[in-house]
């Protein structure tokens, strides 16, 4: 069973960007989630073997200082 979470970001230069943590396997696979007006197309930029890790991939990929990070339930 997968485990999904969406992971939210603000820096200095952009608010809510968008970020998907999928869990399968013990395996978190992280994904780069540009919101469209009809879909949402999902980019795969990593993959860890945990949440904190994911977590570490999505700050590093983000443009500007990370000022806040939120993680909800998908």
């Amino acid at each position: 069973m997968s485990i999904d979470k969406k992971v939210v970001v603000d820096t200095n230069r952009q608010k809510g960007q968008l970020f998907k943590v999928s869990e399968s396997g013990g395996t978190f696979y992280v994904y780069d989630i540009d919101v469209g007006f009809l879909s949402n197309t999902a980019k795969k930029i990593g993959e860890t073997r945990n949440l904190k890790d994911a977590i570490e991939l999505i700050k590093a990929s983000v443009d500007g200082e990370v000022r806040n990070v939120k993680i909800l339930a998908w």
